[in-house]
């Protein structure tokens, strides 16, 4: 079993700590999360928090999201794992907007990751 570079990037006895697959991917999705699309010069298509901050006027925006992480994925070389759709959360507050991801790897067998955003 391969393990992964957990995030953020944390240091064990002055080596990059490890983590399993799973958690790192989860990981890997907060960050998209809070990060502006576009804004990392290493993956034009990373960044999911305008399509966040504006799917309440324009909810067209999430199939856009949806489209560019699984994008951000292949620049990234993650070839093993999709997302396979964002829905809005039906705890969501009137002022703050929650969503739910669906995550599926690729490989057969292997169970859909859910993350509350």
């Amino acid at each position: 079993m391969a393990s992964f570079t957990a995030f953020p990037l944390r240091f064990r006895d002055a080596f990059l700590r490890r983590t399993e697959e799973v958690e790192a991917i989860v990981q890997l999705f907060r960050v998209m999360a809070v990060t502006p699309h576009g804004s990392w010069a290493g993956c034009a298509h990373f960044g999911w928090r305008d399509f966040f901050e504006r799917a309440r006027v324009r909810p067209e925006l999430i199939s856009k999201a949806v489209e560019e992480a699984n994008s951000a994925l292949r620049d990234l070389g993650i070839t093993h794992y999709r997302v396979a759709a964002i829905t809005k959360a039906g705890d969501s507050q009137r002022d703050i907007d929650s969503y739910e991801v669906s995550i599926v790897s690729t490989e057969a067998g292997a169970e859909a990751i859910r993350l509350q955003l």
